[in-house]
């Protein structure tokens, strides 16, 4: 008959010094991703407006110098501040029904192209540490229904 319980006996074992030379734990691009990979500064002007069933929202938003880190600082790439603009507008269709259009990015900016000695293969031009994206503008519409 089977026993009505088991055993199961594991271990690992760590060798010290097994990869030599040690992996470092957070590297040159992983330090200043943390420190300098985000904008320095980042200031946001919105304005909202209501009459009756419709309304609009017009933001600006600036985001300052941020950094692009590279394995050595020759590959250290610095993102200028860029300026963002959003536009909604949008109508109360009924009591439980609201509708929107708007455009995000409205003047289709861009962060600062890649150099070609970054960009090798020419199919990322723009960094990935490009705080507002690197897609440009972005037309969208909205249904929103509330009870």
């Amino acid at each position: 008959a089977p026993m009505p319980f088991s055993v199961q006996v594991t271990g690992n074992v760590f060798i010290h010094g097994s990869l030599n030379p040690a992996p470092i734990l957070f590297d040159r691009i992983n330090v200043l991703t943390f420190e300098e990979g985000n904008p320095k500064s980042k200031f946001s002007v919105n304005m909202n407006w209501k009459l009756n069933r419709w309304g609009a929202t017009l933001r600006a938003t600036r985001y300052g110098e941020a950094l692009s880190p590279g394995t050595t600082a020759a590959n250290d790439f610095v993102l200028t501040p860029k300026t963002v603009i959003d536009l909604e507008g949008r109508v109360d269709a009924t009591d439980h029904i609201r509708v929107a259009l708007g455009v995000e990015n409205l003047a289709d900016e861009y962060p600062d192209p890649l150099p070609a000695s970054l960009n090798t293969t020419g199919n990322a031009p723009f960094s990935n540490y490009a705080p507002f994206g690197r897609g440009g503008r972005y037309i969208y519409g909205r249904a929103t229904f509330s009870f």
